[in-house]
Parts: C-alpha cells; sequence; structure tokens
C-alpha cells in the first residue's frame, strides 16, 4: 500500500479546488496506468472526473464506488512535510485520502474481479460546492456505464475524526441533511447618519432577519432543520457618517430530507419579504451550492450491518445523522445507496479544520473493509439459472 500512501501525499502537496482537479486526474489516470494496467478509464467524465470500469459489460449487478477529488480555500498549517505547496488551498476533507481508497479499490477489483458484479469506481470533483454529483450523473458516458438502475447500487465513505482509526459507522435513512446557501440583498436608501428618517436603512431589518431566521427552525417545528446566519454585511468598513443602501444576509439552510428543505427555503423567503417590506425596502435573493439529503438504503444499511457482524469488523451504528451535507444524495435520488462512515481516529482535528491531516493506515483497512462489503453483495451463480 506504500504506493497509495506515495499518491495520496502527492495530491495533498497539490491540492486542486471544486471543478479545477485537472492535475488530480491526470496524477490518478497516471497511477492506474502504472499500478493496474488492465482497468478500462473513462476519462473527463463531469469535466473534471473519472469512472474506472472493472468486471463484464453484461453483468447481473453493477456497484458503483464513488470517492471525491476536491480540496478547500483554507491556509493549511498541519506542519507536515507533503502540506500543500499552493498557499491558501489545503485537502481539510480527506478527499485525498478518499482518492487513495477508491484508487485501492479498483487495484483490488482488477486483481480479484466478481463474475456477476461490475464494479464502477468514480472519481467525482467539485463535492464541497455541490455540483459534482450532477455533472457526473448527466454524463452521457457514464450513464452508458449503467445497463440497469435497479440492479445498481451506489456506495461512498467519509473519513471520520473522533471515532476509533477504521472503525465502520453505519446508519439506515437520513445520514447527511439537505441544505441550500440563501443570499439575501436588502436595497434601501443612503442617507446621512445625522439624519436616520430621511434614509431607508437595509442594517435594521437585516439586523432582524438574523434572529427570525437563526429562530424560524424551532417556529415550524421540523426536527433536524437548521438555520445558520454566516455571514451579515452592509456600507464601507469604518464609516461613521454614510447610512449604506444595501445590506447582504447568507444564511445556510439545512432539513433532513429535500422536500422539508424545500419548505425552510420557501418559509425563510416568506419571513425576509415581510420585513423587507415593513421597512420599505427592495429584496433579492439567490441560492447557492444546493445538496439533496443523503438517505441510506434501508436494506443496504441491514445487510452492511450483517456483513460487518459476520466479519466481526469494528462497527457502530450511529442514532443520529450528521450533521453535514454531502453531494452524494444525488446519487441517491437514482440508485439504491449508502454512505458509510469510516473512523480516522478519535485525536485527529475535525474535518475542514487547517491542521487536518488523513491518516495514512486508514487506506489498507478502508480497502479490506470496502472490498469485503462489497464481495459480500456478488449474487450467486445460482442465482442466474
Amino acid at each position: 500500500m506504500h504506493h497509495l500512501t506515495a499518491l495520496r501525499r502527492d495530491i495533498h502537496a497539490h491540492p486542486e479546488l471544486s471543478g479545477s482537479e485537472h492535475a488530480t486526474h491526470d496524477r490518478v489516470v497516471d497511477h492506474l496506468a502504472r499500478h493496474a494496467p488492465g482497468i478500462q478509464v473513462a476519462q473527463r467524465v463531469g469535466d473534471t472526473g473519472l469512472v474506472a470500469i472493472i468486471g463484464p459489460e453484461h453483468s447481473t449487478r453493477t456497484v458503483i464506488y464513488r470517492a471525491d477529488t476536491d480540496a478547500l480555500p483554507i491556509l493549511e498549517e498541519s506542519g507536515v512535510e507533503y502540506a500543500s505547496q499552493t498557499p491558501g488551498i489545503m485537502h481539510a476533507c480527506g478527499h485525498d485520502g478518499h482518492t487513495a481508497i477508491a484508487v485501492g479499490l479498483a487495484e483490488h477489483f482488477a486483481r480479484n474481479p466478481l463474475p456477476n458484479t461490475r464494479v464502477l469506481v468514480v472519481l467525482q470533483p467539485a463535492e464541497e460546492i455541490g455540483t459534482g454529483a450532477q455533472a457526473v450523473l448527466a454524463d452521457p458516458r457514464f450513464n452508458e456505464l449503467i445497463t440497469d438502475p435497479a440492479s445498481t447500487t451506489a456506495i461512498t465513505i467519509h473519513n471520520l475524526p473522533g471515532y476509533p482509526l477504521g472503525q465502520l459507522v453505519i446508519r439506515s435513512g437520513p445520514m447527511c441533511p439537505a441544505s441550500v446557501g440563501l443570499r439575501l440583498v436588502l436595497k434601501g436608501v443612503a442617507g446621512h447618519s445625522s439624519q436616520p428618517h430621511l434614509a431607508r436603512s437595509p442594517l435594521i431589518a437585516a439586523a432582524a432577519l438574523v434572529s427570525l431566521l437563526t429562530d424560524l427552525p424551532k417556529r415550524i417545528e421540523r426536527a433536524g432543520s437548521l438555520s445558520t446566519v454566516t455571514h451579515l454585511g452592509s456600507g464601507i468598513d469604518a464609516n461613521f457618517g454614510i447610512i449604506a443602501d444595501q445590506a447582504v444576509l447568507c444564511v445556510t439552510l439545512r432539513a433532513l430530507r429535500s422536500e422539508h428543505l424545500d419548505n425552510l427555503l420557501a418559509k425563510s423567503l416568506q419571513t425576509a419579504q415581510r420585513i423587507a417590506d415593513d421597512h420599505r425596502l427592495t429584496l433579492e435573493y439567490t441560492t447557492h451550492e444546493r445538496y439533496s439529503a443523503t438517505v441510506n438504503n434501508e436494506d443496504l444499511a441491514e445487510r452492511f450491518l450483517e456483513i460487518a457482524n459476520h466479519h466481526a469488523m469494528d462497527s457502530v451504528v450511529l442514532d443520529q445523522p450528521m450533521p453535514w451535507s454531502e453531494d452524494f444524495g444525488r446519487f441517491g435520488e437514482r440508485f439504491p445507496s449508502i454512505l458509510l462512515g469510516l473512523g480516522a481516529g478519535e485525536s485527529q482535528p475535525h474535518l475542514h479544520a487547517n491542521t487536518f491531516d488523513y491518516p495514512d493506515e486508514l487506506t489498507p483497512r478502508a480497502v479490506h473493509t470496502l472490498s469485503t462489503l462489497i464481495h459480500a453483495l456478488e449474487p450467486s451463480d445460482e442465482s442466474n439459472t
């Protein structure tokens, strides 16, 4: 597995933001050509993604294993010798490790092909902005690989700091909430700070909205919903004489089901419009980074728990969903799917921390765990007679 560690650290040192993963794509293609030359690779799927194709074209079933490849706009302070060489960009979420695990799985199934299952290892870009999964799923070259969606299963993992290294984390049903970024722009009339009655300040309305939108999930009594104000801005910094004519408010909305998010978004816009009207302001809005809910297939969750118990794997069942959103939810809208967690160590810095570094010891454990689960899904030859 040393070659996977070398690949992971090379990717870590050369991180790329969402939609710009060109060098990462090429590194993976070159690695597979050297270490698993028999694998067919569909390149530039969803722009900067790729699909490694292992197994017969006409198979009983298809298993999609998906990994994400993008980095984050964070200045790294991990201190590791292979730290980011691109200032302001780092792999703070472990997608470099996810990529190494996926490549390791592709190599495993190239050596140990399943007679009745086609394995598609998908390296997906742009997870961090919520557009990569849809780009892959919309690519005709990906869809040509899916002969029967009903007999296709989609699987992914996310490393989880705070859990014992390698521990398998399973949950049935909602695993990650749907979310959307809402940007509200309130426009009024500028004026002199000594004559506020002659202006229409959007800041007063914006300040009211901070509290109203934060409390909105409680008022609509939807369990698992969350509204978080992430930005409030107006006017010129350190100005005392001018009442600005515009204020900008950014909010992240989350809900356990995509339809619940739609309701929360509608209620948020209604609240913002009411406050804008009360203050005689104009309201404009845009939405950003829309994520579908990731809902784990109940049959898959039950089956994987059985397999984990049969093989005496260290595993735990979550009683609550993860708080963050994941682009993998798009796959779940198309296929029976499951997102699994793998412990990254109890003392590991949290995800998106500027000191985060994916633990390389997890890669061989992850490849072993995932290959065991996927092998157990293989239909018997008798099922084809």
